[in-house]
């Protein structure tokens, strides 16, 4: 007779099967090569929780083979340093996966962020230095402070224009007169002010100590003064001296008969 003691033990130690028989045998039944094979050979995972597998992280498939269940592996299944840039797939983190204020400038290279990179309107005033604003010279235009109905207010300590040849122009959009642009230009160490259309209309301009005031010829005089002069006014006359150069000074005003006088002319050449 069994041992009731052993019978209890080994109910005790019993654990759940992880396989299904592919044979059962009864009592009598005869053992032969066919259904010992198939007691292994057609034998399958038990399904479900606290059998072959959790059911959460490993599932049976319906074909009998083990795999893991769809959303199985969590957090906890995967060590410290597990997942490395190549497990990670060209284009799969996307704005939803980042924190927000997750990238710091330490983690931005140097000339990543590009034009084509900036929203338009996204660089508002709060954002541009107002005591060192510094523009680097391009070929289009570029506008400086506020808009408001009358053009951009401006104030800043400084201004800088930074370039090879540089011009500033100043136009009169309601002129409709040629030339109606003023240009400040900054080129082999000379600073010159006039009109934009070239060299000989440019008011006056500075090289280095010396001063270069502009005028034109007798005949082009009353044009300068049509176009304003004032009393005090002085211009260089290439011909204002009966033929010979000359400085002249305006006096009065055009509509009250003023005009161009000689101021001085050149004399004998300087000596120490």
């Amino acid at each position: 007779m069994p041992d009731w003691r052993t019978d209890h033990k080994l109910q005790h130690n019993k654990k759940m099967a992880i396989l299904s028989k592919g044979n059962t045998y009864s009592s009598g039944d005869p053992v032969t090569s066919i259904n010992l094979n198939a007691l292994v050979d057609s034998a399958t995972f038990v399904s479900g929780s606290n059998q072959t597998t959790d059911n959460s992280t490993l599932e049976v498939h319906s074909s009998g083979y083990l795999q893991i269940k769809d959303g199985g592996i969590t957090n906890a299944k995967l060590a410290a340093g597990a997942v490395n840039a190549s497990s990670v797939g060209s284009g799969t983190i996307t704005a939803t996966q980042l924190a927000s204020d997750s990238v710091s400038t330490a983690k931005i290279a140097n000339s990543a962020v590009s034009t084509e990179k900036i929203a338009d309107g996204s660089i508002t005033a709060a954002k541009i230095s107002s005591t060192d604003t510094e523009l680097n010279y391009v070929n289009s235009g570029v506008g400086i402070g506020t808009l408001n109905e009358s053009g951009y207010d401006l104030t800043a300590t400084k201004v800088k224009l930074k370039g090879e040849s540089l011009q500033l122009y100043l136009e009169d959009t309601t002129s409709a007169e040629d030339p109606s642009t003023m240009a400040i230009s900054l080129n082999e160490h000379a600073l010159r002010f006039g009109w934009q259309d070239g060299d000989a209309t440019q008011a006056f301009s500075i090289f280095e100590r010396n001063l270069s005031i502009a005028g034109g010829t007798v005949a082009q005089m009353p044009t300068a003064a049509a176009d304003g002069a004032l009393a005090g006014n002085i211009a260089y006359v290439s011909n204002g001296s009966s033929g010979s150069p000359c400085l002249a000074m305006y006096t009065g005003t055009a509509e009250a008969g003023g005009s161009w006088k000689v101021l001085a002319i050149p004399g004998s050449a300087i000596s120490a």
